[in-house]
């Protein structure tokens, strides 16, 4: 799955028009994509169907936490697109890990705990993120205007936005 998720195919993201973030974005949609396999239920007529489900969502976990780190690299640059193929991640696994979690914490891996705590980590730091990106986007705006010719509507929108990103931060801090 890992390698998969690595792989760029060529002449996909090579248009000119494109800049080197976008490429970034685009190509964590498709390393996304490598692991959405892994986060289905499979047929309850399966024998041992439980336990199969919770060693593809571990293996999902790994994986993620893995393409996490790397997003929040790529995702560094200062612009206001949000991250897609964290968000996918994110959504690939949300309805998974509100099962009850029993079978994933009965697996004899004992990192299972401490992928899904990471997972969580990822979780609250991409929801703080997006805050960011929200903020930047409006601050962004506002700049293209001269600070003279602000509506009183656009400096309360920029500082709502602004202290919603402090507050996130500092949340995600403590």
């Amino acid at each position: 799955v890992l390698m998969r998720s690595r792989e760029i195919k060529p002449g996909k993201y090579d248009d000119e028009a494109l800049d080197v973030a976008e490429q970034h974005r685009l190509q964590s949609h498709q390393k996304a994509m490598a692991i959405q396999w892994l986060c289905f239920t499979p047929p309850s007529a399966i024998s041992n169907g439980e336990a199969i489900k919770a060693k593809l969502l571990l293996r999902a976990l790994i994986h993620s936490n893995i393409l996490f780190r790397e997003f929040a690299l790529i995702s560094m640059w200062r612009v206001p697109k949000m991250p897609i193929g964290a968000h996918m991640l994110l959504s690939f696994l949300a309805e998974p890990l509100k099962q009850p979690m029993e079978n994933l914490q009965s697996l004899e891996d004992h990192n299972a705990s401490e992928n899904l705590l990471e997972f969580q980590d990822w979780s609250e730091y991409y929801s703080c993120d997006a805050t960011y990106r929200n903020w930047l986007k409006v601050d962004l705006e506002n700049a293209e205007i001269s600070p003279d010719n602000l509506s009183s509507e656009e400096r309360e929108r920029a500082i709502a936005a602004a202290k919603e990103t402090i507050d996130s931060s500092l949340a995600l801090l403590l």
